[in-house]
């Protein structure tokens, strides 16, 4: 959906409205997924999704409803039950008014190419994986989707910002003799995607992870690839980094705004306007998005606010409203964590004794002021001994506080990748070295 198309929406909606404030969310997507198993395609799933949401104050109360139909009389139908909703709630005291009119920057986030790729294109970009593995008695598993989304938001006193973007997604998990390497490719332009390196790392990862040995729990320096460096950077982010956990005194970072927190060579920015992580150049309340230094070598800097939050703080927003009202809060989406001047082959060397992660999953948060999370390996871990990778381990379960972990970070990559975010988002994250991170127990498998 272009400008023009999303606009008419908009503004056709608010004509309709007499409320005393009226908010337009209107969002439309495409997305177009490929699955595959045992080296052949077992899905293909194509949809189309349109929402509107309309937000209505009457007084000091809200009501919002939405639909998926755009002509007049759904659109008069969504504003009357927002006003009906509205007017059975109570008055909320905090019920700012909507904003007003901004400028917001363009950001390139959006490539025909990807919203134009094929069913075909992505049946031949799986074909050209599988037959990377298959002369070494391998299955594939996996999905290549591509997605295109436009966002556009709008309201009675005159604003209007507009979004859209694409993505696509190879993600490939190769199985030989019981056990699995994974590798994954993440980009707005699916051109940038290489099938090739994605086949070849999650095969010889598969390969190299054959026999796995039992090892200890305990304390052990980690070599962490950037997925799983996404997935504990995640957690931060939500638990973290967000206004209301911190006017709420629940996040790590609570009281602390100027102390030193983190180790000094980690440094964390949410930044939408940055190549290689763009975002939505506003948030859900139509203000425009900062970029925000949060963590600046080991020091807590700030945190995202709404204008809620902000409030309660005694500051101004940063631009980071998820659509209001909700019980969450104002988030970062667009996280990066600064590269170091080290590469992974160099933290391998640099090791004694460790493990390489691949990545984590069934990651959960056990103690979220301290941010202690607890998941496990998965799809290639291994023994590092003198510098060498040596031997495949079975998958451990790790139970640390990523504040502290973040205190023992030993190196940084200077290569970064992209990861996304399961709850919205997408990250840039480098690989790390980090000493005595604390794995709890040993898997059977």
């Amino acid at each position: 959906m272009d400008r023009n198309q999303a606009e008419s929406i908009v503004q056709r909606t608010l004509s309709h409205s007499d409320a005393a404030e009226t908010e337009v969310l209107l969002s439309h997507g495409v997305e177009n997924l490929t699955r595959f198993s045992d080296n052949a395609i077992s899905q293909n799933v194509a949809r189309t999704l349109s929402t509107l949401t309309v937000k209505v104050h009457l007084g000091r109360k809200v009501g919002r409803a939405t639909t998926d139909q755009f002509n007049d009389e759904s659109l008069k139908r969504a504003i009357d039950m927002a006003k009906k909703i509205a007017e059975q709630q109570k008055d909320d005291p905090e019920l700012l008014p909507l904003a007003g009119a901004s400028e917001f920057a363009e950001i390139r986030a959006y490539y025909e190419n990807t919203a134009a790729y094929s069913p075909e294109e992505r049946a031949a970009a799986i074909a050209s994986l599988v037959a990377e593995i298959t002369d070494h008695n391998a299955s594939s598993a996996g999905i290549f989707a591509t997605e295109a989304e436009s966002i556009a938001l709008g309201n009675s006193n005159g604003l209007f910002g507009y979004y859209r973007s694409t993505s696509a997604t190879l993600s490939a998990t190769v199985e030989a003799n019981g056990v699995s390497g994974w590798a994954e490719e993440i980009h707005r332009d699916v051109s940038k995607i290489d099938v090739s390196i994605v086949a070849r790392t999650a095969l010889r990862k598969a390969l190299d992870a054959r026999n796995p040995i039992p090892i200890d729990p305990g304390e052990y320096t980690v070599v962490l690839e950037p997925a799983a460096v996404a997935d504990l950077l995640m957690f931060m982010g939500y638990e973290g980094f967000g206004g209301l956990n911190y006017v709420e005194g629940r996040s790590f970072v609570s009281n602390k705004i100027g102390q030193k927190i983190l180790g000094e060579n980690v440094t964390i920015v949410d930044d939408a306007y940055s190549e290689l992580n763009p975002g939505l150049p506003f948030d859900f309340e139509g203000q425009p998005r900062q970029r925000l230094v949060l963590i600046e070598k080991g020091v807590a800097r700030n945190v995202v606010h709404d204008r809620l939050t902000a409030a309660r703080a005694g500051t101004t927003t940063t631009g980071h409203s998820l659509p209001q009202p909700n019980s969450s809060g104002p988030l970062p989406f667009n996280l990066m964590l600064e590269p170091g001047n080290s590469s992974l082959k160099e933290m391998i060397e640099s090791t004694e004794k460790g493990i390489l992660v691949t990545h984590f999953h069934y990651t959960n948060v056990i103690d979220p002021i301290r941010l202690t999370l607890t998941g496990m390996t998965r799809d290639g871990t291994f023994l590092i001994e003198n510098g060498r990778i040596t031997k495949p381990v079975r998958n451990m379960r790790f139970t640390d506080s990523i504040v502290d972990a973040f205190n023992r970070i030993e190196l940084i990559s200077k290569d970064r990748k992209t990861a996304e975010a399961f709850f919205a988002g997408s990250y840039v994250v480098p690989a790390l070295k980090i000493s005595k991170f604390n794995f709890s127990s040993a898997s059977e498998f």
